[in-house]
C-alpha cells in the first residue's frame, strides 16, 4: 500500500512536470501492474495512449492489465491494436493467444501461438502454452511435440517438464521420447 501511494504521488507530479511523456507513463503503469494495482495501471496506460496512440508497448501492457482484471475483451482489443501497429510484436501475439486460451477458444489460441513462435522461435513459454492449447483441443501429438520443443529450448522449464511427464503417463506410446528428453533436462532447483 505504501508503494502504491508513492507511485500515485509520482504519477500526479509527472502529469504536471512531464504531461506528454507516454514512455514515462508506461513505466509508471507497469510499476502499478507489478504491485497488483491493475485498475490504476489501466488508467495510467490509457493516459499514456492519449499522448502516444501508436505506442505498441503501452497497448500490450494495457492488454495485460485488462486481462488481470478479467476484462478479456478489452485485453484482446489492446493486443490487436498492438499487433496491428507492429506485425512483428511477438509478445503481443503471445499475450493475445493466452487470452484466447483463457476464454476457452483453443483454435484461435493455437493459431496465434504459432504466429508468436514463428516470430520468436526461441521463446519456450509460447511452445509450452501451444502444447496446452493443443492438448485441450485433443491434438495429442502436437501437444507432445510443443511441450518437447519447450523443454529442448529451456531444459529447466518446469511447467513443460510436468506437462510432458503427465502426457507421457496418459499416452504410453510417448514414454520413450519423454525419457530421452528427461535425460537432457537440467535438475530443477
Amino acid at each position: 500500500k505504501r508503494n502504491i501511494k508513492i507511485l500515485l504521488n509520482l504519477e500526479r507530479r509527472s502529469r504536471t512536470q512531464y504531461p506528454e511523456s507516454a514512455p514515462l507513463f508506461n513505466i509508471i503503469g507497469s510499476a502499478f501492474a507489478r504491485l497488483g494495482a491493475f485498475d490504476v495501471a489501466v488508467t495510467t496506460f490509457l493516459y499514456a495512449l492519449e499522448r502516444d496512440p501508436k505506442n505498441v508497448n503501452v497497448h500490450n501492457n494495457l492488454g495485460e492489465s485488462y486481462g488481470r482484471l478479467g476484462n478479456y475483451q478489452a485485453a484482446l482489443t489492446s493486443f490487436r491494436n498492438a499487433t496491428d501497429l507492429d506485425l512483428q510484436f511477438s509478445k503481443a501475439f503471445y499475450n493475445m493467444a493466452n487470452t484466447f486460451f483463457a476464454l476457452g477458444d483453443n483454435d484461435a489460441a493455437i493459431d496465434i501461438y504459432k504466429k508468436s513462435i514463428a516470430l520468436k522461435p526461441e521463446f519456450a513459454p509460447a511452445s509450452n502454452n501451444l502444447g496446452a492449447a493443443c492438448l485441450k483441443a485433443g491434438q495429442i501429438s502436437e501437444a507432445f511435440e510443443s511441450f518437447a520443443r519447450a523443454l529442448r529450448l529451456n531444459p529447466q522449464h518446469e511447467e513443460a517438464f510436468a506437462n510432458l511427464y503427465n502426457l507421457s503417463i496418459q499416452c504410453p506410446w510417448q514414454r520413450r521420447e519423454f525419457l530421452k528428453l528427461r535425460k537432457r533436462a537440467q535438475p530443477f532447483s
